[in-house]
C-alpha cells in the first residue's frame, strides 16, 4: 500500500479543507474503489436474480475466499518480486515474471474452480469464473505497483457494467450469471493487461542493476497465507457449522456475513490513514535510519532511531483513535444499521463483535506490514502464528459450545493477541535496527 500512500501524501500537502476532502475522496476510490464497485454490481445482480441470486452470491463469496486463502501467499511473493524488478529497472524479467504469475494464477484458479464446481454442481462455469477471479488479483497487483490506481478503478467499473447489463438483458439463471461474471472479469483483465503492456513497451529492456532474487520469498508466502487464513477461518467454519444451506450446497451465515461486510466499510477511513500517514511515515523513518548509518555519527543514528520509534507510536495512537471514533459512530447508529441489514435485535451482538473483529484485524495487519518494512519476517511470522492459534482455538470452541451468537469473538481475540505480540516485537526490532542493518550489510 506504500505506493498508494505516497500518492495520497502528496494530496495532503494542501492542508486546506479542500485538500482534506480531496484526499478523503481519492483515498476511498483508490483504497476501496474496486471492491466497492464490484460489491455494488454483485448486489444488483443478486437482487435481480431473486431466489437464484442467493446461489450466485454464495458461489462468488466462496470463490473470493478460496482464491485468497489458497493463493494469497503467492500474491505476496509476486508483489515482492515485481517490486524488486521495478527497482532495478529489469523490465525484461518483469515480462517473464508476469507471464509465469498469470499461468500460476489461472492454473490455481482452475483447480479451485473445479473443486467448487464439483461441490456445488455448477460444473465448468465455476472453473471459468474462479480462474478469472484468481487472475484478476495478479493483474490488479501488477497495475498497483505501476501506481495506475485510477485505471484499476476504471477497469473494475467497466467489468461491473458488463455484469449488470448482461445480467438484466439476458435474464440468465444463477449458472449462466456465473459464466457472465467470469466474462466481466475477462473484460477487466484485458483492460488491466493493456495498461501493463503499454507501460512495459515504453521501458528499456536492459537492467541498470543486477537482479538478485530475495531470500525471504518462502517466509513471505507463509505470511500472506496466514494473513488471509486468519481473516477467513472463522467465517468458513461458521458457514458449515451454523450457516443456512443454499441449493448449490454452499452454506452462508447471513447475519455474520452481512455484519462483516458493513464492518469492512467502516474500515475505509483507517485504511486511508494508514496508507497516507501510517506506513509512509514509518517507511521514511526507516530509510532515515539506513541513511544515517552510511555517513552520520553515532549520535545522529540514535536520534534517527528515536525519531522512528516516535513516528510509529504517534501514528499508531492516531490510527487507534480514528478506529475508535469509527466504531463509536457505528455503535451510535447501531439500531438503524441492524434494521437496514434485515437483522433482528437478537443479532445486534453479532454485528458489534464483527465490527470489533474487523478493526482488531486491521490493526494487526498494520503492525505486520511495518514489521515487513524493517524486514523482520521472523517476528511477522511468529505474530501471525500466535493470531492463527487464537483464531482457530476460539472459533473451534465456539462451534463446540454451539454458540453462533458469539460469531466474531475469535477473530477479535486473534487481532488483540496478535496486535500486542506484534507491537512488542516491533518495539524491540526498532531499538535494534542499526545493529540489524549493519549485520546484514556485512553479511551481504
Amino acid at each position: 500500500m506504500a505506493g498508494i500512500g505516497f500518492v495520497l501524501e502528496r494530496l495532503l500537502e494542501n492542508r486546506s479543507v479542500r485538500g482534506f476532502l480531496t484526499v478523503s475522496i481519492a483515498g476511498a476510490l483508490i483504497v476501496a474503489g474496486p471492491w466497492l464497485v464490484t460489491s455494488i454490481a454483485l448486489s444488483i445482480v443478486s437482487v435481480a436474480l431473486g431466489e437464484a441470486g442467493v446461489d450466485f452470491f454464495a458461489y462468488i463469496v466462496y470463490s473470493y475466499a478460496a482464491t485468497l486463502v489458497l493463493m494469497g501467499g503467492y500474491h505476496y511473493v509476486f508483489t515482492r518480486t515485481i517490486a524488486d524488478l521495478l527497482y532495478v529497472k529489469n523490465y525484461g524479467r518483469i515480462r517473464t515474471a508476469l507471464f509465469r504469475a498469470r499461468v500460476i494464477a489461472v492454473g490455481g484458479g482452475m483447480v479451485i474452480g473445479a473443486g467448487l464446481g464439483w461441490v456445488s454442481g455448477i460444473g465448468w462455469p465455476a472453473i471459468v469464473a474462479t480462474a478469472s477471479v484468481s487472475l484478476a488479483w495478479i493483474e490488479m497487483m501488477a497495475v498497483s505497483l505501476l501506481r495506475r490506481f485510477a485505471l484499476i478503478l476504471a477497469a473494475y467499473a467497466t467489468g461491473s457494467v458488463v455484469l449488470i447489463a448482461g445480467g438484466y438483458a439476458l435474464e440468465l439463471t444463477s449458472g449462466g450469471v456465473i459464466v457472465l461474471f467470469g466474462v466481466s472479469h475477462v473484460v477487466t483483465l484485458l483492460f488491466l493487461s493493456v495498461v501493463t503492456r503499454r507501460f512495459l513497451a515504453r521501458q528499456e529492456v536492459t537492467p541498470t542493476v543486477e537482479f538478485v532474487r530475495s531470500k525471504t520469498l518462502p517466509s513471505l508466502w507463509a505470511i500472506g497465507t496466514l494473513l488471509y487464513a486468519i481473516m477467513w477461518y472463522d467465517k468458513i467454519l461458521f458457514w458449515f457449522a451454523f450457516g443456512e444451506p443454499t441449493t448449490i450446497g454452499l452454506p452462508l451465515f447471513g447475519d455474520y456475513d452481512k455484519s462483516t461486510f458493513v464492518a469492512q466499510l467502516t474500515l475505509i477511513p483507517a485504511m486511508i490513514f494508514f496508507a497516507a500517514r501510517g506506513e509512509t511515515g514509518f517507511l521514511r523513518s526507516v530509510q532515515n535510519v539506513a541513511q544515517s548509518l552510511r555517513n552520520k555519527p553515532f549520535g545522529d543514528v540514535q536520534r534517527a532511531k528515536w525519531a522512528l520509534t516516535n513516528e510509529h507510536r504517534t501514528r499508531l495512537a492516531e490510527q487507534i483513535a480514528l478506529q475508535g471514533v469509527t466504531v463509536f459512530l457505528a455503535w451510535t447508529f447501531l439500531p438503524n444499521i441492524v434494521a437496514s441489514l434485515g437483522m433482528d435485535g437478537a443479532s445486534t451482538g453479532v454485528f458489534i463483535r464483527a465490527l470489533i473483529a474487523g478493526h482488531g484485524y486491521f490493526l494487526l495487519y498494520s503492525l505486520v506490514i511495518n514489521l515487513l518494512y524493517i524486514a523482520d519476517h521472523r517476528s511477522a511470522l511468529l505474530t501471525l502464528v500466535v493470531a492463527a492459534v487464537v483464531s482457530v482455538a476460539g472459533a473451534t470452541i465456539l462451534v463446540r459450545l454451539d454458540a453462533p451468537g458469539w460469531a466474531g469473538l475469535s477473530l477479535a481475540a486473534a487481532g488483540f493477541a496478535g496486535g500486542v505480540f506484534a507491537e512488542t516485537r516491533l518495539s524491540r526490532s526498532m531499538a535494534d535496527l542499526d545493529r540489524t542493518l549493519l549485520t546484514r550489510s556485512l553479511a551481504g
